[in-house]
């Protein structure tokens, strides 16, 4: 899916999701599957049937998510429902787990 694509399904969640003003994202939508490419790219379901491509290759070329530059290590990705995240590495105890949540990745999508 291209950047068009992305950000049109963005308006196209907003849209559909945030009713009035005192309701707010309490619909959202879920993440039901989530692959992980070998470019460094993700393919995201949600339950309502849509999809999106994230694509992560300058992130993670940033401090934060270098880690994910294993590219063994980026595909072992999972999902909560809002959110995807990496488990810390069992070599290193001292790293946390990197975590993006539903709202991170879609207002990302929007530039």
């Amino acid at each position: 899916m291209g950047d068009t694509q992305n950000l049109l399904f963005f308006i196209k969640l907003i849209m559909s999701k945030f009713t009035t003003y005192e309701e707010g994202w309490q619909n959202m939508s879920k993440i039901v599957n989530i692959q992980a490419s070998d470019d460094y790219k993700l393919l995201i379901d949600f339950d309502d049937g849509s999809s999106i491509t994230y694509n992560m290759q300058k992130l993670v070329r940033t401090i934060q998510y270098f880690r994910l530059n294993d590219l063994k290590y980026f595909q072992a990705i999972k999902f909560d429902g809002k959110s995807v995240y990496w488990d810390a590495e069992n070599e290193k105890p001292e790293y946390l787990p990197l975590r993006l949540s539903i709202d991170t990745i879609l207002f990302s999508l929007r530039d």
